[in-house]
């Protein structure tokens, strides 16, 4: 029984949630659709079905368990998107917003309360590390390990509060829309460019983050331009080229499943894993 994160043997290991457990409840159907359970979308398997299912395992200890509580997931409770509102995008547009575009806002950083940025780095360095160590089995690995090893290290480190996380870049889109904030999905990583992009999103929050020293100059302008290590924009999820690119796919290539299936007029949020 090895911790994952302080990598000490204990006597028993926490059933660790992958995402956090108070973020389930909000992925759920709202009342008008009958509080159903969420919808499972996996384009890999190109199936969609409706399930409470939470991914978590034997992880961490008590202790660790504990960290990423206090650092981060507790303060995210308070943040993210509900049925009754969004409290970071309120604070955002009240305390931090400098432009305002046709497409998007853009909010400086240094103007919100410290510990509220930090809770959202750490919350976010905590969800793509455990991406990296958890073990998907059935499941497969979509994020294939991207971190690696190096990083991994580099990440656990930080988590601990032992060293800061150096080359490392987060840019938090917050979705502006909220009929479209119930969406939870899990990490994966791409090629934008010459920069690898790592990205996740949970309840009107998606996280894209870049790692690593050789992090472009278009990428790291608008960073150094605001001397910060984590930028938050606004803009209309619905109205973006990605969710109509995934509502194409889910249309034309995924197949209703189980409950789902049986009553195709359901209407339900989308909680999609790759």
């Amino acid at each position: 029984m090895i911790c994952a994160l302080c990598r000490e043997e204990k006597g028993k290991l926490i059933d660790s949630h992958f995402m956090p457990a108070a973020a389930y409840p909000h992925v759920r159907g709202t009342e008008e659709t009958g509080s159903g359970p969420p919808v499972l979308i996996n384009l890999r398997r190109k199936s969609a079905i409706q399930t409470d299912r939470q991914v978590k395992r034997p992880l961490l200890c008590s202790e660790c368990e504990d960290l990423f509580s206090k650092n981060g997931e507790r303060r995210m409770g308070h943040l993210w998107a509900t049925a009754s509102g969004f409290p970071l995008l309120d604070m955002l547009n009240s305390e931090a917003a400098i432009s305002k575009g046709e497409r998007f806002d853009i909010y400086d950083s240094r103007l919100l309360e410290a510990g509220v940025v930090n809770s959202i780095f750490y919350f976010a360095m905590s969800i793509f590390w455990r991406a990296q160590v958890w073990d998907w089995g059935y499941d497969g690995d979509a994020y294939n390990r991207a971190l690696g090893q190096h990083y991994e290290s580099k990440f656990r480190s930080f988590l601990l509060g032992k060293t800061e996380l150096n080359n490392v870049l987060l840019f938090v889109n917050v979705n502006s829309d909220l009929d479209t904030s119930a969406i939870m999905t899990f990490p994966r990583s791409g090629r934008v460019g010459s920069d690898r992009l790592h990205s996740f999103s949970l309840l009107g929050l998606n996280f894209d983050m870049y790692v690593g020293r050789k992090i472009s100059s278009v990428t790291r302008t608008p960073f150094e331009f605001y001397n910060t290590q984590i930028m938050f924009v606004s803009s209309d999820l619905k109205k973006s080229a990605a969710f109509k690119k995934l509502a194409g796919r889910v249309r034309t290539e995924v197949e209703a499943k189980g409950k789902l299936k049986a009553n195709p007029a359901n209407k339900f949020n989308h909680s999609q894993r790759p």
